[in-house]
């Protein structure tokens, strides 16, 4: 509740004056307490806004700091990405540039292709042509080989199988203007089949298997030991002898008895009778009969000479050299030639043919329509 006011204070008589006078210091005081305490309290307020206000300043400076690094870094990525942006339009310049070529390169290539379908559908037109001419010299070179082989080294069977190629390869020919020629072939690969053809090659077999028996041929068997059984009734020299003969022998020595010598000269024997015989397949294959008989007869008598004659694996032996010696007498070699020569004049007779025929005439291509100039370009409306 609000206090009710008192009432007004009757005024003071002049002889109590000077009382109230000394009571109104301690208002003084007072209003001067007030007074500066309100003066500290501006003071203080105002050093507050001054602080105040400088760490604002302080906050806007700093605050001006980042924002301008913030915009420096902003700067920088801006100019980052202008590089990566020119690059960019650098690589697709680039890579139009790239498509461009590459655009010419496939029309090119189709140009080309066009080109090779072109030639691929001339080969197809000429592919049984090609084929033929191609067999056909595969053919020849057979027929050839075979001539050449009998006349160099006297092989019959090479040769016959070379004929016997060439045969097969004109049966897959469907060409009737090729009989003769076969007929002719037929013939040569019957002269060639001769029984006396194949005697060479049954001597090199004979000769192949002596010598392949060779190392394991055992020599030739000594002479008994002489008698020692009637020693005990002889003298102290022949008692003695006796005994000493089982250990020392002596006794005359044939020169041409290869098997008494010694085992080296058994083995020189052995060597000696295999080079013979590779000697003999030698002459033999070169056409030298009276050599190879003459190196086949010296091996024959070394084996006869130095190895055990009752054995089986020597009589073996010699069996085969006998059979290499029985080689006939050499015929004279068929004469070919003539189917070769036959076909050779054929396909000369076919060249000169199509040599002969008139060539098609080839389709004149049509003469390009020059384009229009346009109007003024060279002086004309």
């Amino acid at each position: 509740m609000s206090e009710v006011p008192a009432p007004p204070a009757p005024a003071p008589s002049a002889t109590a004056a000077t009382p109230r006078r000394r009571g109104g210091a301690p208002l003084v005081g007072v209003l001067a307490t007030v007074a500066l305490a309100a003066a500290a309290w501006a003071g203080w307020r105002a050093w507050q806004l001054e602080h105040g206000a400088e760490r604002e300043i302080a906050a806007a400076r700093s605050a001006d700091v980042e924002a301008a690094g913030r915009l420096a870094h902003v700067e920088r990525e801006l100019e980052q990405a202008r590089s990566r942006l020119d690059a960019l339009e650098r690589k697709l310049t680039d890579a139009e540039a790239v498509n461009r070529s590459l655009r010419e390169e496939v029309l090119g290539i189709g140009e080309r292709a066009s080109i090779v379908e072109d030639a691929v559908a001339n080969l197809a037109e000429k592919r049984t042509g090609g084929a033929t001419a191609l067999r056909l010299n595969e053919i020849e070179f057979l027929l050839r080989l075979g001539q050449e082989r009998l006349q160099l080294f006297g092989d019959r069977r090479a040769a016959g199988a070379a004929l016997r190629l060439a045969d097969a390869e004109l049966a897959r020919l469907d060409d009737a203007a090729l009989v003769g020629v076969r007929q002719t072939l037929a013939a040569e690969v019957a002269a060639l089949a001769d029984p006396q053809a194949d005697a060479p090659g049954r001597a090199l077999a004979a000769l192949d298997r002596a010598l392949a028996a060779l190392p394991q041929l055992p020599a030739r068997p000594r002479g008994p030991p002489p008698a020692t059984a009637a020693a005990a009734d002889a003298g102290f020299f022949a008692r003695a002898a006796s005994v000493l003969g089982q250990y020392v022998r002596i006794r005359r020595l044939d020169p041409n008895d290869t098997a008494l010598a010694s085992p080296l000269n058994l083995d020189a024997t052995r060597a000696a009778a295999a080079l013979e015989l590779l000697l003999a397949k030698s002459a033999l294959t070169l056409g030298d009969r009276a050599r190879y008989r003459a190196v086949t007869e010296r091996a024959r008598e070394r084996v006869a000479g130095a190895f055990d004659r009752d054995d089986a694996r020597v009589r073996a032996t010699l069996a085969a050299l006998d059979e290499a010696l029985a080689l006939p007498a050499e015929a004279p070699p068929p004469e070919l030639g003539r189917a070769l020569a036959e076909l050779v004049n054929l396909r000369a007779t076919r060249t000169l043919a199509e040599d002969v025929a008139p060539a098609p005439t080839p389709a004149l291509a049509p003469t390009p329509t020059p384009a229009p100039s346009p109007p003024g370009g060279d002086g004309t409306p």
